[in-house]
């Protein structure tokens, strides 16, 4: 009998279907990873965003700016990207940022407001993250963060011009 090298049709077949279900084995954990990776980019955006009204605050005597482009304009932050949720469906930009914000929060006030926040239509399942005037950023419900912005008096806004969202 004469041996032949190489593979029969059987089992490269057998291959083929293992990696095929190593491959739809993985996939939702893939998926999980590249959303934590969103949430990830999502949080550090609005640190980045935190850490520039901040600064200008310090800046301007407690003052917030009067839209989130002048971070950007006047150099406290370094990239429109910044202004770019990555679930938002669109691109973010100073002119037109995936983030709401709040320019009538005072420091002085003591009280901790939502002073930055997602779009409502950001992220799926109805979370939204949130900057509050103390610099903590949560994720939460967007219910909830309504009920907020409704004891406070605001409501969900245009983050470039504090203009009400339509």
């Amino acid at each position: 009998m004469k041996d032949k090298a190489g593979f029969t049709i059987i089992e490269l077949a057998v291959v083929v279907l293992l990696l095929a279900f190593i491959l739809f084995g993985l996939t939702p954990f893939v998926r999980d990873v590249q959303d934590k990776a969103r949430q990830m980019r999502c949080v550090n955006n609005i640190q980045k965003i935190s850490t520039g009204l901040r600064v200008y605050a310090y800046e301007h005597e407690g003052k917030l700016p009067e839209d989130l482009s002048l971070l950007w304009t006047k150099g406290y932050i370094d990239g429109q990207d910044v202004f770019d949720c990555p679930y938002a469906a669109g691109k973010g930009s100073a002119e037109k940022p995936d983030y709401n914000f709040d320019n009538k929060a005072d420091f002085n006030s003591g009280e901790n407001t939502p002073l930055v926040y997602d779009k409502f239509k950001n992220h799926r399942g109805g979370r939204v993250n949130i900057l509050y005037l103390n610099g903590e950023i949560v994720n939460r419900g967007s219910e909830k963060l309504k009920e907020e912005l409704e004891t406070s008096g605001e409501k969900e806004k245009d983050g470039s011009s504090g203009a009400m969202a339509e």
